[in-house]
């Protein structure tokens, strides 16, 4: 997105200045009108934010939180940017912390798609 780039802007700060919301609003509001679970509307909704949802168990938004902030970090580290992403307290109210070293592993020895 040309205004992240020259305007120095986060992916969600540019996603609002130019759309008036961010993916993860957007995305939320369509599974929502379109009838899915609330689980999966939250998972969407707070993927990037999980701390603003009151769940404090796995849930389809601790997986799609862990998933996302594991792929922007190995990006960002692609471009020598190197980030962590988890939200290490939410994951810690969900008894999910100890979690985190396994699920890095399960991931990082999976092919990489060109």
């Amino acid at each position: 997105m040309a205004a992240q780039q020259y305007e120095e802007l986060s992916q969600w700060e540019a996603e609002r200045k130019v759309l008036g919301a961010t993916h993860a609003e957007m995305g939320a509001y369509l599974l929502g009108i379109w009838g899915l679970s609330e689980p999966l509307v939250e998972a969407v909704a707070f993927h990037h934010t999980p701390m603003m949802c009151v769940n404090d168990a796995f849930t389809p938004l601790a997986a799609v939180h862990v998933a996302d902030a594991f792929e922007e970090e190995d990006s960002a580290q692609a471009l020598d940017h190197p980030v962590e992403l988890l939200d290490r307290t939410y994951l810690g109210q969900c008894g999910l912390e100890d979690r985190i070293a396994i699920w890095r592993n399960v991931c990082q020895s999976m092919p990489k798609e060109e």
